[in-house]
């Protein structure tokens, strides 16, 4: 086990795959002092196009799981994570004022099914987004579209 990690230096990782071109995944087993055990530490490795090196560190307690299966984790915990974000944000999940049950999971729902609606109504523009984008960028986009046809149609009725 190494003492320290350098997130720079990735020498003193395994190499495991290249998930795409110019994205590689390396491991090691290394011990935490914060949760006192060893975790399996997974890096994602990416060449930007100016040439700097981006890597993102994810890790797992269970240190005999495979390494895809936690960057298929963390992509999924993201996903998650984009969906909470945008349903705040756009649908008001966290607007509602009820404190009964029933009223709460009614809100919880309806929230959710606004935000479902607005991203098939988007996805049926024919704007096609990786899964990790989240709403906001749909809407600017949605919205570039639209004000490139709409707004000289507008300023000709003024």
């Amino acid at each position: 086990m190494i003492a320290q990690v350098d997130c720079q230096d990735l020498s003193r990782l395994n190499f495991v795959k290249y998930i795409k071109p110019g994205v590689s995944l390396y491991t090691l087993i290394v011990w935490s002092c914060c949760l006192n055990c060893q975790i399996f530490l997974a890096c994602i490795s990416e060449v930007q196009a100016n040439g700097k090196i981006k890597n993102a560190l994810l890790f797992s307690t269970d240190i005999h799981l495979p390494p895809e299966q936690i960057v298929e984790y963390y992509q999924a915990r993201f996903q998650i994570e984009f969906i909470f974000l945008d349903d705040k944000q756009f649908t008001g999940l966290s607007d509602c004022q009820a404190r009964h049950l029933p009223r709460l999971n009614f809100h919880f729902n309806a929230s959710l099914i606004a935000l479902n609606l607005a991203k098939h109504e988007l996805s049926s523009c024919h704007i096609h987004l990786p899964n990790h984008l989240c709403f906001l960028w749909l809407l600017i986009n949605a919205w570039n579209s639209i004000s490139i046809y709409f707004i000289p149609l507008l300023i000709s009725y003024i």
